[in-house]
């Protein structure tokens, strides 16, 4: 992991000079051509340098950092208007923007919690964005809204859920608009009235009920401590129906900055686990305490605490646990430890590791699901808990499976599925019997368009490919999406790459590699291979990524400008001597090294002078974004005065949709290319 980023900011020589003048001439910010051409609102340059390692590094935009500051913000209301008088432009044959819309509306449901008979999902509507919690009692209809997104407090963001055991509960948080803090509730699933007490946890704290329903272990904000190198952590019992203020804390301990806490009750509620992972990495570590009848602070254990791979809890038999890891097994094995017997030397090897990596795993009803990523699809096994093979799942075609849920107390295994083509639907699969089938908790998308789907593997670049085509065989501009999967997490849904191809476009998806300088080359090399296999049309290309995908995309840009058309980025990491804590593969500027790579790297400091840039579009990420919005103002008005032709540099904010339809145009979806 990184140590810590410094503070700095780009090297840079004599910029063009700034097309403001145009600006000026028409009387002042106000007033903007629509046309390409137009100039863009003028930054001032300021003689701002940082010292790395003896280098001076100038930093000409550093006061759009200050985002209350009134020269900044009439810098933004100029380039809000700019950009809306790009944005609403319409093309006659515009078939992309319409299609997305329809696409995006579908009605999704996530894999139900089962408990007690009852089931209870995440339902979302595409149109309105709205998410709420349904449960039904059978799954062939899809039952009622036990929390409606009307009744959310404060028309707040709904946030994580647990049925009780029982099924009698359902504990529920939201977050208030405009507040930071996440809040519980508990409400009786039955009459949908909320208990009086309202918890305040630590940002995204999971929770978990006790085996007896009666309340939940939850972790507080994480505060501090005097030497600043590590936080207090603290886990807390709420008794169901008392006020916090009577809350019990059953661990207090500490943990390094940069590492996030959970806990989970295990199935049979013998123990509480608190779950440790790194941020930026694969390394987790696992404590462990013997839950008695009253929740009293009781000895941890610290079971797993190497940070030496992954460690994941599939499940628990009285003194066994059995967990997914990536510890001397890069593709991932199933391991059993007998809490009495806890030396590596003596795990056993439940099953070992395979030539695909495995994914995700969870113990279910007495047996084993194992979900195995192979390229372009999963593959989902039932073992029994010797680790033989029972049975392989036959899923409903040749797509991904995961989200995975299920107890040792049912046999039911709930997991989604998607091949791309439509939303993740949630099915079912008995371990015993082997029965199984689809859970309709969601209508089928409206529009359910013919394309075809191709995973391919780039030669020479090392990136998986997926290609989204229409399935006639001619296609038009091609559009690389950056997605950093991880690992355990089904593939998102792209409507946007359905959209594409009906369009008459080629959407690719590439998987950016760990190491970023790396990936720069991978993206690069990937290009030149599907150009060289004719897969795609010859010529610039569109691509679209957010968080440090997007930074990628803006190096590989910053690196071949001539070969990207638009480009639209999203709450990236663009000055990177300045960026929060990036993780594994991103360089310390503390080290001379570090500090050379990062600067090498970096969009901010790379832009130059005399360059024809595509398209760049920037964006927001509402609600959602990690990086601050200065990094992507900082990085548009380096480019705005580097500029050498008239290809539109814009900052898009939060219209989205638009954004993506001038992506399109930009890209030549709707004409020719060089309409620009």
């Amino acid at each position: 992991m990184s140590a810590g980023w410094a503070r700095g900011g780009p090297a840079r020589g004599a910029s063009l000079a700034l097309a403001a003048g145009l600006l000026l001439a028409c009387g002042g910010p106000g007033e903007i051509d629509d046309s390409d051409t137009a100039g863009y609102p003028q930054a001032r340059r300021e003689a701002r340098v940082t010292v790395f390692h003896d280098i001076q590094v100038g930093d000409p935009y550093r006061w759009l950092e200050n985002a209350s500051a009134t020269e900044t913000r009439d810098w933004l209301r100029a380039q809000q208007r700019l950009a809306r008088s790009r944005l609403n432009r319409r093309e006659p044959d515009d078939q992309f923007a319409p299609l997305l819309t329809e696409l995006r509306a579908a009605v999704q449901a996530g894999v139900p919690q089962l408990a007690n008979g009852r089931y209870a999902y995440r339902r979302t509507d595409g149109s309105s964005g709205t998410s709420e919690i349904w449960l039904t009692l059978d799954t062939g209809e899809p039952g009622r809204p036990l929390v409606a997104a009307t009744a959310l407090p404060g028309a707040g963001e709904l946030g994580s859920f647990m049925l009780s055991p029982d099924g009698a509960l359902l504990a529920w948080s939201f977050r208030p608009a405009d507040e930071a803090a996440w809040r519980w509730r508990i409400r009786d699933a039955q009459t949908g009235q909320d208990a009086e007490t309202e918890l305040v946890t630590a940002e995204d704290s999971s929770i978990s009920w006790s085996a007896d329903s009666r309340g939940i272990f939850y972790i507080r904000e994480p505060a501090a401590t005097r030497d600043g190198g590590s936080l207090s952590l603290g886990i807390w019992y709420h008794r169901a129906g008392t006020a916090q203020g009577r809350d019990v804390q059953v661990y207090a301990g500490s943990m390094n900055t940069g590492v996030r806490a959970s806990t989970r009750v295990t199935d049979d509620g013998r123990y509480l686990l608190i779950e440790f992972a790194a941020e930026g990495t694969s390394a987790t570590a696992i404590h462990y305490q013997r839950l008695g009848r009253t929740p009293a602070r009781g000895r941890t254990i610290p079971l797993l605490d190497r940070w030496d791979g992954r460690y994941l809890f599939v499940g628990s038999t009285e003194r066994t646990f059995y967990l997914l890891t990536t510890a001397g097994a890069p593709h991932g094995r199933l391991v059993a430890i007998d809490l009495d017997r806890t030396d590596p030397g003596d795990w056993r090897i439940v099953v070992p590791e395979g030539e695909f990596p495995l994914d995700q795993a969870l113990l279910v009803g007495g047996r084993l699901g194992l979900v195995y990523r192979e390229p372009g699809q999963s593959r989902l096994y039932i073992h029994d808990l010797a680790g033989q093979l029972v049975r392989e799942v036959e899923l409903p075609g040749a797509g991904f499976a995961g989200a995975l849920s299920g107890s040792y107390a049912d046999t039911e295994l709930r997991y989604a599925w998607t091949d791309l083509r439509q939303p993740p639907a949630s099915w079912r699969h008995d371990v015993n019997s082997g029965a199984g089938g689809s859970l309709s908790l969601a209508p089928p998308p409206v529009v359910q368009p013919a394309v075809r789907i191709d995973r391919l593997d780039a030669s020479g670049s090392g990136a998986p490919l997926t290609l989204v085509r229409p399935e006639s065989a001619a296609t038009g501009a091609l559009l690389l999406t950056l997605v950093a999967e991880s690992p355990g997490r089904l593939p998102s849904w792209q409507p946007e790459a359905l959209a594409w191809a009906v369009a008459g476009g080629t959407w690719a998806q590439f998987e950016p590699g760990p190491e970023p300088a790396r990936a720069v080359d991978q993206l690069l090399a990937t290009l030149a291979w599907l150009e060289a296999q004719a897969l795609v049309p010859a010529g610039p290309v569109a691509v679209e990524a957010s968080g440090h995908g997007a930074t990628i995309a803006a190096a590989a840009i910053n690196r071949r400008p001539e070969l990207f058309a638009a480009a639209l980025l999203a709450d990236a990491p663009l000055d990177l001597l300045r960026a929060d804590p990036a993780g594994a593969g991103w360089a310390d500027p503390a080290d001379p090294a570090g500090f050379a790579a990062l600067h090498a790297l970096s969009p901010y400091h790379q832009v130059m002078p005399g360059q024809c840039y595509p398209s760049i579009l920037l964006r927001a990420v509402p609600g959602r974004g990690k990086q601050p919005q200065w990094q992507a103002w900082k990085y548009l008005a380096a480019l705005q005065s580097a500029q050498a032709c008239d290809r539109s540099l814009l900052w898009v904010g939060r219209d989205e949709l638009d954004a993506w339809r001038l992506l399109a145009r930009k890209a030549g979806l709707h004409a020719p290319r060089g309409s620009d």
